[in-house]
């Protein structure tokens, strides 16, 4: 019977071991990435292709995570974060619980031979010591990957169709802003000149041509073509606008709109989100993005200024970079905020444009210190060794029960 209660005894604590060990691994993180494969058809020599993932932090506390590419493709990968695609990075990290989309530029050697070829994206967590006590465990690290399958061809195909082209009145002293919008139908890294001939009463007044914008293929963008209308007099104009890939036009149209006097095209905005994004922390700088739709006549320049308050007083005041919206046009102000202590802070913004002002908008956000995650570990393993305490006791009043029944029965 002793044996009995000493194998007891001895599950309880490698079952306690195990679960302490568990739990450290989960406080550490769990990790994932989706999709689970990426493919590149129709790839030419030197040519340049862009995919994305998105990486997760399933697990309670903030990790870091090293990204690299294997396989027989693997030199031709590299990563980016999304807003900076021309900053190549080898590593991010995210916060409990939080999401990142990341880029994949893939770049075909001009050696690379026909066929099909294979690379492999792994990322990796940050090494965490998993421990009980006062013991040290073994170091882990977590790793997930995602395949990577590119077809290269000698044929290089350049195409593009034009989805629309957009042109509105302006007021004198402000710049024309003719927005046109192309989708790369190639297999090739393309740059369209987009031409326009400004005239009046069939006089050439003026013409402007850009040629500087990338678009990937299969990816479309809108290319703003903006001309300076300083000295210009109020009238009624045309623009005929000539797309071109390599020389051959793939879309052309004439587009009238007029100079107006001053203050007859009637301003107005609206600031119709502010959200923060991923999960920031004292140790991680808060992304805040807010929305901002031009609802009046004419092109604006608007600016997002936000206030953040912590317990009632303002602690930092952020303000984004200007940009030019169009009329009617949906654009996102970006911004950042680093917050120095846990908390709830609150965020209060506003937009500013051609001197006017949104009302304000705010949003919430509560922010966790660093040891937020320990915090966590320590309450489960003080839950572990508390259960553990009451299955010894529980096993040592069983006995002496067991005991005191035997002696009534011999009595």
């Amino acid at each position: 019977m002793k044996m009995l209660y000493r194998n007891i005894v001895a599950a309880l604590i490698a079952l306690i071991m195990v679960l302490l060990l568990a739990s450290s691994a989960m406080a550490a993180g769990g990790i994932g990435t989706a999709p689970s494969d990426l493919t590149v058809i129709s790839a030419v020599r030197q040519g340049q292709y862009e995919q994305s993932f998105v990486v997760m932090n399933l697990g309670d506390q903030e990790s870091g995570y090293t990204l690299t590419a294997t396989g027989d493709a693997g030199s031709w990968l590299s990563f980016f974060q999304i807003d900076t695609p021309d900053t190549p990075i080898d590593k991010i990290d995210l916060p409990a619980h939080v999401n990142q989309t990341v880029g994949v530029k893939i770049i075909i050697p001009s050696d690379a031979p026909d066929g099909d070829h294979q690379a492999t994206i792994v990322v990796t967590s940050t090494p965490v010591v998993l421990t009980t006590g006062s013991e040290s465990g073994q170091s882990v690290a977590l790793a997930a990957s995602i395949n990577v399958a590119i077809t290269v061809t000698g044929t290089q195909v350049i195409a593009g169709i034009v989805n629309y082209m957009d042109i509105a009145d302006i007021e004198v002293g402000y710049p024309l802003l003719i927005s046109v919008n192309i989708n790369n139908t190639g297999n090739v890294v393309e740059e369209p000149e987009v031409k326009a001939v400004i005239t009046h009463d069939t006089t050439t007044v003026d013409t402007i041509s850009i040629n500087n914008v990338e678009i990937n293929p299969q990816k479309s963008a809108t290319i703003p073509v903006n001309w300076d209308t300083t000295g210009e007099a109020p009238a009624s104009y045309n623009a005929d606008v000539t797309v071109s890939l390599e020389g051959n036009v793939i879309g052309e149209q004439n587009l009238n709109f007029k100079i107006l006097p001053l203050g007859t095209l009637t301003r107005s905005g609206e600031l119709t989100d502010i959200v923060v994004e991923g999960n920031p922390t004292t140790k991680l700088m808060g992304k805040v993005l807010a929305t901002f739709t031009n609802t009046g006549q004419i092109a604006t320049l608007a600016t997002f200024t936000g206030e953040v308050y912590l317990k009632g007083s303002l602690v930092q005041t952020v303000t984004s970079d200007q940009i030019l919206v169009g009329r009617g046009q949906t654009v996102v102000l970006n911004t950042y905020f680093k917050p120095d202590q846990a908390g709830t802070y609150v965020i209060k913004g506003y937009v500013t444009y051609e001197g006017k002002v949104t009302a304000d908008k705010q949003i919430t956000v509560k922010i966790d210190g660093p040891s937020s995650g320990s915090t966590k570990l320590i309450i489960l393993i003080a839950v572990l060794i508390v259960v553990a305490v009451l299955a010894v006791v529980l096993i040592g009043n069983y006995r002496k029960i067991r005991q005191s029944v035997k002696k009534l029965r011999l009595h």
